[in-house]
């Protein structure tokens, strides 16, 4: 399963961080960062998770996009206008918190961004966070910028986007190299062209020997609906059929070479969609690659999950 639209877990993964060499730097590591973690209302336009935020973290996600409105003094958390029916503190900063208490061989990379730039309370916006974070114990990395994994054990790394940190230590959105291709599809069948623009990513990430951080994005939230970016089905059922592409072959054999070829009959098949979380977890789990950096997804099932954690079991070429 590399696509899974359920509210349990995924995957038993509270752990696996334990198994990895802990002299390994955070560019070296490869996770899975789950895309507006928080965005579970909505309808299909606006849903990209359907996963609570401890499910996630239990399932291996190691990485959160967090999206914040400043609403009279609350921390609300938004889908652009959506709320979410969660605040910082208690829904987030908590869980997060008494995870890494209670596994401290890990560590979460999480995206802290101001939903709605609105300047006038960019400083009240920096002092709530700080706020928030002392209240519930935030364990925050305050040390140089590419950490052993062995020194961050427990701990947070916290990044930031339309905001001004005030004293919680935080590194900008910079702070990863960011290759995404944008979070916009102008249509259905446009889905194998950034596939192949993906790939590419992967591939810059994977020989690049220096110590950049990268992030990716599997994820798209305008043009399409987010669960078929991310599984190519006609609904957003975890076992929902394929859409058809309306291509056939043998007439279109060299049409979307990466997407499946389904109900064959007498030598005619349907080219199907295929979603970018299948695509993804296939081609790193064909030993493509050897390291990825942070690769953020919509409604991520086990096989991506696991596929990705294993990248950072393997030696390094």
């Amino acid at each position: 399963m590399k696509y899974y639209h359920g509210s349990a877990a995924v995957a038993n993964n509270s752990g696996w961080m334990a198994a990895v060499d802990g002299s390994k730097l955070l560019s070296q590591l490869s996770v899975v960062g789950t895309h507006n973690s928080m965005s579970l209302y909505g309808g299909d336009i606006v849903q990209t998770q359907s996963m609570s935020l401890i499910n996630q973290l239990n399932s291996g996600v190691r990485a959160l996009d967090i999206r914040v409105k400043y609403d009279d003094g609350n921390m609300a958390i938004y889908h652009g206008i959506f709320f979410q029916y969660a605040y910082l503190g208690n829904d987030v900063f908590s869980v997060v918190s008494d995870f890494l208490l209670q596994n401290p061989t890990e560590t979460i990379i999480m995206h802290i961004q101001q939903e709605e730039n609105d300047s006038p309370v960019g400083l009240k916006f920096g002092r709530q966070i700080d706020v928030l974070a002392s209240q519930h114990n935030l364990p925050v990395w305050n040390g140089h910028r590419n950490p052993r994994l062995e020194n961050v054990r427990g701990k947070l790394i916290v990044t930031y986007r339309n905001f001004s940190p005030v004293n919680i230590k935080a590194f900008p959105l910079s702070y990863f190299r960011n290759s995404e291709q944008g979070w916009v599809m102008s249509h259905n069948w446009e889905l194998h062209d950034k596939w192949q623009v993906i790939k590419g990513f992967f591939k810059t990430a994977d020989n690049d020997r220096s110590d950049t951080k990268y992030r990716h994005s599997l994820a798209f939230s305008k043009g399409v609906f987010p669960y078929f970016a991310a599984s190519g089905h006609v609904s957003y059922g975890t076992g929902a059929s394929r859409l058809a592409t309306g291509y056939t072959t043998p007439g279109w054999s060299g049409t979307y070479p990466d997407f499946p070829r389904v109900s064959c009959f007498i030598g005619i098949c349907t080219i199907a969609f295929e979603g970018l979380n299948t695509l993804a977890a296939d081609y790193i789990g064909g030993g493509n690659i050897k390291r990825l950096g942070v690769l953020w997804a919509d409604f991520p099932g086990k096989r991506l999950i696991n596929n990705v954690n294993a990248l950072n079991l393997a030696k390094q070429g």
